[in-house]
């Protein structure tokens, strides 16, 4: 049986070997994808695409490079943008697309300040001292989740534990609506129209699905929205 096609959106590095430049995904995010039941593939960026952090006049898509975006979500089941400390244009894009298409979305910590950029939204820094960037703990602080969002009913509760490694938040959701906060009030998980598969967390679900069943029940409910997306696109890779 076909499995759905997961396609995480690599991200350009500043690493540079014998004049290369490098694009990556997440080992740690594809293990999670298929151990739920996907195949997966990296989406990689157009050349030379300035970020957006330190650069506010970051470069656009031009037409062709949008309609290359285009042809290559509409071979997915679904879309992963991970997490990172640069944060690029063409992920705006990628968000964007997939609304337009009702792809099934997962932005992770990273990912979440884009999608909401992406749609009219502000992400910035939390101010200091904060209690989320800890990459040593596996749990930080609680999530509390809105009890009637999709998030809660996947996960099947409204409150746990979840690792934090972020200096950012999300101050304006623009068109997603906020599901989850944190005890300290902060933006932890957003969701899309009713009729669409987007969510978006600032915790980091691939670093301990193993262990933490929320995690492991977020990513098993993606990947079967994303099945339930290519059976509705009828047609198979």
């Amino acid at each position: 049986m076909t499995k759905p096609l997961i396609g995480i959106v690599a991200k350009e590095k500043d690493i540079r070997f014998h004049g290369w430049s490098v694009n990556t995904t997440s080992n740690e995010l594809r293990a999670a994808l298929v151990a739920a039941g996907a195949r997966v593939i990296a989406l990689l960026p157009p050349h030379h695409k300035r970020f957006i952090t330190p650069f506010p006049d970051a470069e656009i898509l031009s037409p062709a490079e949008q309609s290359d975006l285009n042809e290559t979500l509409s071979l997915c089941d679904g879309v992963v943008l991970q997490g990172g400390t640069a944060v690029f244009r063409y992920e705006e894009a990628v968000v964007l697309q997939a609304l337009s298409l009702k792809i099934p979305f997962l932005g992770i910590c990273a990912g979440l300040n884009t999608m909401a950029r992406a749609v009219g939204g502000r992400a910035d820094l939390i101010p200091e001292p904060h209690n989320h960037y800890h990459p040593e703990q596996q749990t930080t602080h609680d999530i509390h989740l809105t009890p009637d969002s999709l998030l809660a009913r996947i996960v099947g509760q409204t409150h746990f534990s979840v690792n934090s490694i972020h200096h950012n938040t999300v101050y304006d959701t623009g068109l997603y609506r906020p599901v989850g906060t944190t005890p300290d009030g902060l933006t932890e998980a957003v969701e899309g129209p009713a009729d669409t598969f987007h969510i978006g967390v600032h915790f980091h679900p691939e670093l301990d699905w193993e262990t933490n069943p929320p995690s492991a029940r977020l990513f098993r409910a993606f990947v079967t929205a994303a099945d339930e997306y290519r059976r509705g696109k009828g047609c198979q890779i």
